[in-house]
């Protein structure tokens, strides 16, 4: 069971860690344009 919670927190730490990432590439690609 711990190692469940564990790989779902780390799995969904990575989901928003990757929007935030397309977010930032977004913001840094529309200030160059």
């Amino acid at each position: 069971m711990e190692i469940t919670q564990a790989t779902n927190l780390l799995s969904d730490f990575a989901g928003k860690t990757r929007v935030e990432v397309v977010r930032m590439g977004q913001r840094i690609i529309t200030k160059r344009k």
